[in-house]
């Protein structure tokens, strides 16, 4: 993935697609610490226990706009969709292994940490500078960015549907936030996005780039991220299966209401 960031960036950066890019990077930040604002008012009113506390508000920021986002907007829309995809994941990224972080780990430390050594970030950085300064990559070093770049995607959703495919699904108390954090994720964060995009006149290609990717299920590595700090992981399990099985419903309808 580092690689294929890399690539699109360095590759496919003009400077008007790079004027759009501080809005999405912004949009991308926005959509996420919305939602950790607002996650302990709905902890509240669902009356989320402690131990599932810290994974639930987790589930509602954490979008897969990395792995599964990038590749459906390079699918629909091209290497323009792609980039626009990129720099909302870069602003997502930063909310992530920032606030994000801190949440699932109980107010800890070490936040900046991860932002500095996340090598999607410094790919991203590096294929933007390489493309202002007009740098040309020779073909021995474009050839294999390539052929990376290409297999990177469906690599990508291969190992996604393998990690989702070993989480076992089984009964436990988590109905009701579970449905909560599919219909929030899948359905309203998009939906107010889309709304507001209607009401300022906004109906281009990276607007719609955004509205998708704000409608992409709850990341794949949050389990891993759960575990990692000692928050719930079977719950961001459950989350993360049932939101990317609705969102084999909820994308393509998204897609087709774009493109009629």
């Amino acid at each position: 993935m580092p690689f294929y960031i890399f690539y699109t960036t360095a590759t496919n950066t003009t400077l008007q697609l790079l004027n759009k890019a501080p809005l999405l990077i912004l949009i991308g930040a926005i959509v996420p610490f919305v939602t950790f604002l607002l996650a302990p008012i709905f902890i509240k009113l669902l009356k989320v226990q402690p131990p599932q506390q810290p994974s639930f508000a987790f589930c509602l920021m954490y979008a897969n706009t990395g792995f599964l986002g990038i590749p459906i907007c390079s699918l629909l829309f091209g290497s323009e969709g792609a980039f626009y995809a990129v720099m909302y994941n870069f602003g997502t990224t930063l909310i992530i292994l920032s606030f994000g972080v801190w949440t699932l780990s109980g107010g800890g430390k070490n936040t900046l940490r991860n932002l500095l050594v996340n090598p999607l970030i410094w790919s991203m950085l590096a294929g933007i500078l390489i493309a202002i300064s007009g740098i040309h990559l020779p073909e021995w070093v474009l050839n294999p960015l390539t052929t990376i770049g290409n297999s990177t995607l469906p690599i990508a959703l291969l190992v996604a549907g393998a990690q989702i495919g070993n989480i076992p699904l089984e009964k436990n108390g988590y109905t009701p936030m579970v449905i909560f954090v599919t219909f929030s994720r899948l359905m309203l964060l998009p939906g107010i996005l889309l709304l507001v995009f209607f009401l300022l006149g906004w109906h281009d290609t990276d607007h719609q780039v955004m509205v998708l990717q704000a409608a992409m299920p709850v990341g794949i590595a949050s389990t891993i991220l759960a575990n990692r700090y000692q928050a719930d992981g079977h719950f961001a399990a459950i989350a993360t299966v049932w939101t990317t099985l609705l969102a084999l419903i909820s994308l393509p309808l998204i897609a087709f209401l774009f493109f009629s």
